[in-house]
């Protein structure tokens, strides 16, 4: 006996179908000419909603954090670990589009960078304060660093301010 449902081969004297749960009635003694195979779970319609929300929130969640540049606490802590990496296009990127560097500009600090602060390694990092008004924040940080065998523990700020939803640090790019 077969599922007038899916198909499914019954054990003899089920009441109900072991794969889709259908009662079983008791005048299906021919199987169906066209069995059909169990719907895979990927291709049923309330798990491909669920999958294609699921996408739609991830990519949402995403583009709102806007990533290391998501609050001024992120872009200042970008920044230390970009001087830690000795990353200087990280670093640009992080000055607000104005005041980025050209080419020329880049590759001189690039240099300067790698040349002066080449062993500078980042002990540690903690923000201070934060104060944000709308657009614009303040952040002050303390940072430990090494640089030629000698630590120094050294408390700094910055001025941020927001742009297209980016946190950007409000100061010239200089070395």
């Amino acid at each position: 006996m077969f599922c007038t449902s899916c198909g499914t081969k019954l054990e003899e004297n089920a009441q109900h179908c072991s794969s889709c749960g259908a009662v079983v009635t008791p005048s299906a003694p021919v199987p169906p000419s066209h069995p059909q195979a169990a719907t895979p779970i990927y291709k049923k319609p309330a798990f491909m909603a669920a999958a294609v929300l699921i996408l739609i929130v991830g990519f949402l969640l995403l583009r709102e954090s806007s990533g290391s540049m998501s609050s001024p606490e992120a872009t200042v802590e970008a920044f230390v670990h970009a001087v830690d990496n000795k990353d200087i296009k990280t670093l640009a990127s992080l000055y607000s589009p104005e005041n980025q560097p050209d080419t020329d500009e880049l590759e001189e600090a690039e240099e300067f960078f790698l040349g002066m602060l080449g062993n500078i390694k980042v002990n540690d990092f903690e923000i201070l304060d934060v104060t944000v008004d709308e657009d614009t924040a303040h952040v002050e940080y303390r940072v430990e660093v090494s640089l030629d065998g000698e630590t120094n523990t050294d408390t700094d700020d910055f001025d941020l301010i927001k742009i297209d939803g980016k946190w950007y640090i409000d100061d010239s790019f200089a070395f």
